[in-house]
């Protein structure tokens, strides 16, 4: 049986899609276990973090974890509070 190019690009697609697929599913999770906010002199913590998109106690993948942090430091970003901000994260073994 002949297969046309398009067939054969649809196929490749399909199994390159799949794999990307196996890929997300295959990240382990975090469980975010702390959240420690330093070099903040004016504001309160609390302030802080009722603009994070994430708390402790959330399972996330790496991935998940990073579009949080932006989407938290832009949260943050947006408040007439700070000039920057700088997010650090460590992931325990």
């Amino acid at each position: 049986m002949k297969f046309s190019e398009n067939t054969k690009l649809l196929v490749f697609i399909a199994i390159l899609f799949l794999l990307i697929k196996i890929e997300v599913f295959a990240q382990e999770n975090i469980t975010i276990s702390s959240i420690k906010i330093s070099g903040n002199y004016k504001t309160k913590d609390a302030v802080i973090i009722h603009e994070l998109t994430f708390k402790v106690g959330d399972t996330l993948t790496e991935n998940k974890l990073k579009l949080k942090i932006k989407e938290s430091e832009i949260n943050l970003l947006n408040t007439p509070l700070f000039n920057f901000i700088n997010f650090n994260y460590e992931i325990d073994s």
